[in-house]
C-alpha cells in the first residue's frame, strides 16, 4: 500500500516507500506506547529518570553544615587550616556555589563538581 496526497480527487503527490525516506537503521520497530525521550536497548523500552533539579546558586551555612552530616568535621578542619577560608566562612551569611571559598574547600577535600552540586541540592532541601 502506498500513501499519497489527494486534492479534489486528484493524486498530487505519492510518498516514496518508507525504506527510501530514511537511511538504513534510522527507523527501528519499538513497542506501542513509545514516547520521545524513552530509552530503547533493542529489547526493552524504559522511561528515563527525570533530570535532577537545578543546582541552587547559594545555601545558608547552616543548611550546608546539616547537609554534610558526618563529613562536617573534615570540612571544618579544612576551613580552620586555611586562614583565607576561615575568614570567608566566618564572615559569609550564605555560601555561593561558585565562590572562591566553596571552590577552595571542595578542592582541599577532593570533592568533584557533581558531589558539590548534589550537596547544594541536598542543602537547599533542608528547611531551617
Amino acid at each position: 500500500m502506498a500513501f499519497a496526497h489527494v486534492k479534489n480527487g486528484v493524486v498530487t503527490w505519492v510518498a516514496p516507500p518508507i525504506d527510501q525516506l530514511f537511511e538504513p537503521g534510522f527507523l527501528v520497530q519499538v513497542p506501542n506506547g513509545a514516547k520521545e525521550g524513552d530509552l530503547w536497548d533493542g529489547t526493552t523500552l524504559t522511561t528515563p529518570p527525570p533530570p535532577p533539579p537545578p543546582v541552587p546558586q547559594s545555601v545558608s551555612k547552616l543548611q550546608l553544615k546539616m547537609a554534610l552530616g558526618n563529613q562536617w568535621a573534615a570540612v571544618d578542619a579544612a576551613i580552620k587550616a586555611d586562614p583565607a577560608l576561615l575568614d570567608a566562612w566566618t564572615l559569609a551569611a550564605a555560601v555561593d556555589r561558585y565562590s572562591p571559598m566553596m571552590l577552595g574547600a571542595a578542592q582541599a577535600l577532593g570533592f568533584t563538581d557533581a558531589q558539590i552540586d548534589d550537596l547544594f541540592r541536598k542543602a537547599a532541601a533542608i528547611t531551617v
